[in-house]
């Protein structure tokens, strides 16, 4: 089907600055005084304010007093133009009465009238998706529409309804609520946004102003939030705890929801993302994340800034995968042997400690210039016996002990020198991969244990645990290392208790750091060389240091399509100097601020700068790896598998006869 089908909608239907005036806001770029929109978050915008314009206005003029049933006029016109604007099979985005279906149907079924076998999309089509690549400012633009709707709204150009953020994590409700007190704080911006939590909806709207701009408290933007996973049908019942019955906020279906990464797969999420279609079913739902796989948010796409586009557009890392993988991980009873996992492992960290001392020339020149490069490890198995995580500590484990052969540290080195010679492409990125081959050969066994481990010693050592206060992140340094107190890596998990009860007998634990965390300060200290966890922490932090990403054993279902998809926006980020996000080469052809001298730093550095702006990619299976980063919707047709039923009997095979049709075209 087609991708972004609203998107081409607008684009080729209206002009932002030939909309009414009544539709235009001012000081568009403005947000605070450290940040303004990204020209690609402007046109986000606009586009943005293009579909409401096509919604509220061109489909059906809103009007204060209308009735439900414009709206649904407004629906219905709007499904009828997607499909007659694109190719889309009504199969792929209503909801068929299929067992698959049942939940769905019986949710949808106490308030849309069934179509036949089904629940038209034509209930749920109000809304607009973002498709934008992780760390392209989501979050920045979801404030800024939450002003654009006030605006809408005091101008009577779209209904009164009560705005309401959700996201599936404290740690992005929280960085949410950062970036509004930062939005708050800025003088120039007369409105300010204040934040209830949805638990206190009907105190709330019983002590706000009457009448019209209900939602506004003493001039404020009144904006609830919640968790999005915390939605459950309760019936007649109150909340339970955190878990909240969305019939007790459903308000008659007048929301305006925004979304951020608020769909996780799974029933359950198809549970809460109907709870919200019904709760925006006389609003309008608005749908943020990084990536979409359902038909209907790929249709509904009014802003498509995935990922690939995100980085061809100088925005982030080029990335690279590497045909060297994680295979000899995928499986403890295959054929594959200790040798070649510790190989594949040292490949990872070869390539780290080129890039450190890439960094390290860089630096010399101007400490700001770029970031200290670290490798993130992520797994499938944390707890487990055997896990991809234990299995890949220990490797890290013998590596930091010296115990593998020299040979085996050369023939990785020359493997690498040999692919980067031969595969200089990126899979995202326009550029070519260029590396100083003598900096990578130049590395030894040494460079491993000063640039990696953090160790002045050449005979490497055992591992000292330090835990967190919190029990969710173990930080590891070597014994024997006099260069430096501080850890060279760190596990972040759920609950780091299993793994020092079950994985760590036996190890020398240093102590507990209680007013540091490691995790939070990555981007402050260039110390911590290797992250390695799971889900733990793909969501909800910003560094821009990663520039060695492993994935072990991370399958291509849809949640680990999401998540793969995810933690590489995670990657990519990029800051060359302080407050410039985007790759060198952006900054010198557009920012004409930067002095003479600053550019001739920058001639000075720019041979060791392409893998500082890349983001190498080692993963059980390359093949899965580039067909996220690539993605593109499924355009094939299912279709029936269909067998002969063989007969015992001899019957007639009927043989069609075709003849002239009577009726000429122009009479069909």
């Amino acid at each position: 089907m087609d991708t972004a089908l609203l998107q081409r909608m607008v684009e080729g239907g209206y002009i932002y600055d030939m909309l009414p005036e009544t539709w235009k806001m001012g000081s568009m770029a403005s947000f605070s005084k450290q940040k303004k929109l990204f020209p690609y978050q402007l046109e986000a915008f606009k586009l943005a304010v293009n579909a409401l314009y096509l919604y509220y206005e061109d489909l059906e003029d809103f009007s204060t007093d209308e009735d439900m049933e414009t709206n649904e006029l407004r629906k219905e016109r709007l499904y009828n133009k997607y499909l007659n604007a694109g190719m889309v099979n009504r199969d792929n985005i209503d909801i068929k009465n299929l067992k698959s279906n049942d939940y769905l149907i019986e949710i949808f079924g106490e308030y849309f009238e069934p179509d036949n076998d089904r629940i038209s999309f034509k209930n749920l089509v109000n809304r607009m998706s973002f498709w934008m690549a992780t760390g392209s400012g989501k979050s920045l633009l979801i404030v800024k529409l939450i002003v654009l709707l006030d605006y809408l709204i005091v101008n009577e150009e779209i209904p009164d309804n009560d705005l309401l953020f959700l996201a599936p994590s404290n740690e992005i409700i929280d960085q949410f609520k950062g970036l509004v007190a930062e939005y708050n704080g800025y003088d120039l911006n007369n409105k300010k946004i204040e934040l209830v939590s949805l638990k206190k909806f009907d105190e709330s709207k019983q002590f706000g102003n009457i009448g019209k701009q209900q939602k506004t408290d003493f001039g404020n933007i009144r904006v609830f939030y919640y968790r999005s996973d915390n939605f459950r049908d309760l019936g007649n019942d109150g909340d339970l705890d955190a878990f909240i019955n969305y019939r007790n906020y459903e308000s008659d279906g007048k929301w305006y929801i925004l979304l951020d990464e608020a769909h996780k797969g799974g029933k359950e999420s198809s549970r809460q993302q109907a709870y919200f279609s019904i709760m925006a079913r006389n609003g309008f739902l608005f749908n943020f994340s990084a990536s979409f796989t359902d038909s209907s948010d790929v249709m509904t796409t009014v802003y498509d800034f995935k990922l690939k586009n995100f980085v061809m557009a100088g925005y982030g890392k080029n990335v690279y995968v590497s045909k060297y993988d994680y295979e000899p991980f995928k499986d403890n009873d295959s054929d594959f042997s200790n040798e070649e996992k510790r190989k594949i492992v040292l490949k990872s960290l070869i390539t780290l400690c080129m890039l450190k001392k890439h960094a390290e020339k860089v630096k010399q020149i101007d400490k700001t210039f770029y970031h200290s490069p670290l490798m993130m490890t992520l797994v499938d198995s944390v707890n487990m016996e055997d896990s991809d995580l234990e299995l890949f500590f220990k490797e890290l484990e013998d590596i930091a002990n010296r115990q593998y052969d020299d040979e085996l540290f050369l023939q990785a080195k020359e493997e690498l020198l040999q692919e980067f010679s031969i595969k200089k492409t990126y899979d995202i990125g326009e550029e070519k991969l260029k590396i100083k081959t003598d900096v990578l050969k130049s590395i030894t066994p040494d460079d491993l244990l000063k640039y990696i481990f953090n160790s002045d010693s050449k005979l490497g050592g055992k591992l000292e645990v330090i835990v967190s206060s919190d029990n969710k992140e173990l930080a590891f340094r070597l014994k024997s290392s006099s260069m430096t107190s501080s850890p060279f890596a760190l596990i972040k998990i759920g609950d780091v208790n299993t793994w020092i009860r079950e994985k760590l007998k036996g190890y020398h634990f240093v102590g507990t750091f209680e007013n540091k965390n490691y995790f939070r300060n990555l981007d402050k200290s260039g110390d911590i060389n290797i992250l390695m966890g799971s889900r733990a922490f793909y969501e909800g932090w910003d560094s821009k240091r990663p520039n060695v990403l492993n994935y072990i054993n991370i399958g291509t279902s849809i949640n680990a399509v999401k998540y793969i998809t995810q933690s590489l926006g995670r990657g990519v980020r990029i800051e060359p100097i302080p407050n410039k996000r985007t790759r060198l080469k952006n900054i010198l052809q557009t920012d004409i601020c930067i002095s003479g001298k600053t550019r001739e730093k920058f001639k000075s550095i720019e041979g060791y700068v392409s893998p500082l702006e890349t983001l190498f990619v080692f993963g059980t299976n390359k093949n899965a790896i580039k067909q996220v980063i690539n993605f593109d919707v499924d355009e094939r047709v299912d279709t029936a598998d269909l067998k002969l039923n063989k007969t015992e009997d001899n019957r007639l095979l009927l043989k069609p006869v075709f003849v002239s049709n009577k009726y000429k075209v122009g009479q069909i």
